[in-house]
Order: C-alpha cells, then structure tokens, then sequence
C-alpha cells in the first residue's frame, strides 16, 4: 500500500503515515484540481515535508518512489 502527502503536508500527519508504513511507501501528491484553491502561488507547494522527512527521504518522497511504480518515466540513459 502506497500513502500520499495530497493536501496534508503536516508533520503531524506524516508522523501517522509513518507509523503504518516506511518511507519507500510515501509519494509527493497534489490531488489536483482540488489542490489548486490552497497552493495559487508558485513555489514549493508542501514546504511542511521538510519538517518531516531528512534530505534523503524528502527526495524519496517527492522523486524516486514515484519514479520506482513507474520506471518508464526514468530516462533511458538511467535505466
């Protein structure tokens, strides 16, 4: 089972995610279109995930687990 960050960025509720689950499980979201009423402006849409996540696992989250359920997206030249 795979969790996404989608409108609930908050440490608290990552803490929960992380209660049920490791991190290679976590995926960036941003339930869009319903998102797009919270993030108008540009910039970092979730910046509450750093409070949440080390380096590391912020770029699992936001990157590489996506990119490990679909491996088609990942440019031939890093397959």
């Amino acid at each position: 089972m795979y969790y996404d960050t989608a409108l609930s960025p908050a440490p608290s509720a990552m803490k929960s995610v992380r209660e049920v689950t490791d991190v290679s499980h976590v995926l960036f979201a941003t339930d869009w279109p319903f998102s797009a009423a919270l993030f108008s402006s540009s910039g970092n849409p979730a910046p509450q995930l750093a409070e949440a996540f080390d380096p590391q696992e912020l770029r699992m989250v936001e990157r590489t687990n996506a990119l490990a359920q679909f491996p088609n997206l990942v440019p031939q030249e890093k397959r």
